[in-house]
């Protein structure tokens, strides 16, 4: 790692929060614990095996997500949110398997907010990573720019050579765990439409099929022929 170039502003360490659904983002309770995991590791860190001299929590941070539509009325997606002050950027909504984190909302504007020197604490590694592929190409460019990677659960250090084999571990089996869970609603509506049965919670009627006086699915004809 090169020379750290002079700044005008100290090092600093940042958060990064994350949760996959609106339903979770209303809710707060998944992004309120990720803080508390973050908050009481820096506090962690004050008291046992503080940072470095001259290194400071951040006081820049964001929160929100993508809107459906621009102000002007277009489908065109803007970054919708809120400033923070707490040195915490938080995506809502947003899937970590689907979009890399310096494509979210909150993740690119911690990505173009870092400097040399710069540290980012990931409370949880699925919260930022659940594609090995993101994973592999963030964290070798952060540390090509002087930027510094901890994630406290699971526990480990990127900036050692053992953090690193853990953290490509963890990041691919968080990817497997995303995969399983994207085929198993494939698997239950393959088989829904095979006995011809609704295949989602509004009972929806399956194509070729429909519910006779006694509500039971039987074939509809009619509709076969199409």
């Amino acid at each position: 790692m090169g020379k750290r170039k002079e700044s005008s502003r100290p090092r600093m360490v940042y958060g990064y929060c994350r949760v996959s659904h609106e339903d979770s983002a209303e809710s707060g309770l998944g992004i309120a614990s990720q803080l508390h995991t973050f908050n009481s590791y820096l506090k962690l860190r004050q008291e046992c095996n503080p940072f470095p001299p001259g290194v400071v929590r951040g006081t820049t941070g964001w929160e929100g997500g993508w809107s459906p539509k621009s102000p002007d009325g277009r489908n065109i997606r803007t970054r919708v949110g809120s400033p923070r002050a707490d040195g915490v950027f938080v995506d809502q909504a947003i899937s970590a398997y689907k979009k890399p984190l310096r494509t979210r909302p909150a993740g690119g504007y911690l990505d173009r907010t870092l400097q040399d020197g710069d540290i980012v604490v990931f409370p949880k590694l699925d919260r930022a990573f659940r594609n090995l592929r993101d994973f592999a190409n963030t964290l070798p460019d952060w540390e090509s720019r002087g930027i510094s990677v901890i994630f406290v659960q699971p526990s480990f250090d990127m900036t050692e050579a053992s953090g690193k084999l853990c953290g490509s571990l963890f990041a691919a089996f968080a990817e497997f765990e995303s995969s399983l869970k994207s085929e198993r609603p494939r698997e239950a509506l393959m088989q829904a439409w095979r006995v011809g049965k609704p295949s989602n919670a509004k009972k929806l009627r399956v194509f070729g099929f429909r519910q006779d006086m006694s509500k039971q699915w039987k074939p509809w004809w009619n509709a076969r022929k199409i």
